[in-house]
């Protein structure tokens, strides 16, 4: 992922196809831990906590971009 609004579209893309660890498509706390588990695998290929020294600044920037995208899906 290279681009902020590409990171926004895939977390848009990410909620249109949403079922959800309980396959019903909600929103609730463990499923926002998932969502955040894939904007920062996306953001950098790992959870920000494997990293040793932890993520950079663009790749917060990424991982806040998909999750703005999944977000704003869920409310349109």
């Amino acid at each position: 992922m290279t681009t902020l609004q590409d990171a926004y579209r895939a977390g848009q893309a990410r909620r249109l196809d949403w079922l959800g660890p309980n396959g019903d498509g909600a929103l609730d706390a463990l499923s926002a831990d998932f969502v955040r588990q894939d904007a920062q695998r996306l953001a950098c290929g790992y959870l920000f906590s494997d990293l040793r020294d932890g993520p950079t600044a663009d790749e917060q920037a990424l991982a806040a971009a998909y999750m703005r995208g999944f977000l704003n899906q869920t409310q349109a």
